[in-house]
Parts: C-alpha cells; sequence; structure tokens
C-alpha cells in the first residue's frame, strides 16, 4: 500500500475501529479524515506515513493509541479533532 495518496470513506460509513499498522508506511498519504463513527485506533495505524500533513478525527479518539504517537512519529502532522488542532502543541490561548 505504500503507493496510497489519499483514503476517502463514504458518507455514514460505519467503520469503527481503524486496526494496528493499517496505514504504515504510506509515505505519500498527505492528508485524511477519519469517519465519526471510528472508535479505536491503533498503533502504529500511521508509522511512516512520512507525507501526512493534516489528520482529522472525531474528539471520541484523540486520546487513542494511534493519535498520541503521532506528535513523536510524524511531527509535522497537523491532527484536528474536527476544528481544533490537537498536534503540533499550542499554548493555551495562543
Amino acid at each position: 500500500m505504500s503507493g496510497l495518496k489519499s483514503v476517502s470513506f463514504a458518507d455514514g460509513c460505519e467503520l469503527t475501529l481503524i486496526e494496528d499498522h493499517v496505514f504504515r508506511d504510506c509515505a505519500l498519504l498527505e492528508e485524511i479524515a477519519l469517519p465519526d463513527d471510528v472508535e479505536h485506533v491503533g498503533i502504529s495505524a500511521f508509522r511512516g506515513c512520512d507525507g501526512l500533513r493534516r489528520l482529522s478525527i472525531p474528539a471520541g479518539v484523540a486520546d487513542e493509541p494511534g493519535i498520541r504517537e503521532i506528535a513523536e512519529i510524524l511531527p509535522a502532522c497537523e491532527v484536528v479533532v474536527r476544528g481544533k488542532t490537537i498536534f503540533p502543541s499550542v499554548t493555551a490561548g495562543g
């Protein structure tokens, strides 16, 4: 899957689980918006996605293992919880 550039999900899709390593080493992947029904993001789901610049997620997965590790493994990736950027870290009030 290393040539994957984009991923889209149909409206109303019932995807609830992003498996461990599912997008691993998709270095060309640039942006992805996880569906609102996602409840779990596994470890290393985005490891090696060096081209990933923006990941939009539902609020319920912000503390999932595969999201928490993004600040470390993909420091240039902006993680957005449906309108609120959580990575890269920003100071309170700024």
